[in-house]
């Protein structure tokens, strides 16, 4: 399906399989997507080097960190140069350094003209990433503006817990 190829995710509950390794993994989704031998090769070397997962690419997913889980997930759900990315906390249980990688991997995402959409609870997260924001309390929309409204209202963390109070009484 051409739209499927165009759109990465990532949820927050790993669902790698613990037999296989990242290196196996990331070959048999890029081969799914329909990548030529090459694009698996060029991908997966960037990849696995901008998040520091070369090392561990023959190690089975099961003995992996829960970071370094992570890290393999969020370069294999890359692994066909999607338009969309939707990623549930991408950050779950990254040390700081590597955080910070994805952080800056997100931005890059988002220079290249692609949509990038998360989910998180990391307020810091918002401010560094987002041009717009959707609050959801208990399922519905409580609120959704764009940075700048944000900001003039007193900045995310003030804006969430004023809806949060709304949703309370």
């Amino acid at each position: 399906n051409e739209l499927r190829a165009r759109i990465g995710f990532l949820t927050s509950d790993l669902k790698l399989d613990p037999f296989f390794t990242p290196d196996y993994l990331f070959c048999f989704y890029s081969k799914m997507y329909g990548l030529t031998d090459e694009q698996i090769r060029e991908r997966k070397q960037r990849l696995f080097s901008y998040f520091g997962i070369d090392s561990f690419a023959f190690v089975r997913i099961s003995d992996l960190s829960t970071g370094m889980k992570q890290k393999a997930s969020l370069a294999i759900s890359l692994c066909n140069d999607p338009d969309l990315v939707i990623f549930d906390e991408p950050t779950n249980g990254l040390d700081i350094l590597s955080a910070k990688a994805v952080e800056d991997y997100l931005l890059h995402l988002r220079e290249l003209g692609k949509t990038v959409i998360i989910s998180t609870h990391i307020f810091s997260l918002i401010d560094k990433l987002a041009d717009r924001v959707c609050i959801i309390l208990k399922g519905k929309k409580s609120y959704e503006g764009d940075m700048a409204s944000i900001k003039e209202e007193g900045g995310i963390e003030k804006v969430f817990f004023s809806c949060y109070e709304e949703d309370e009484i």
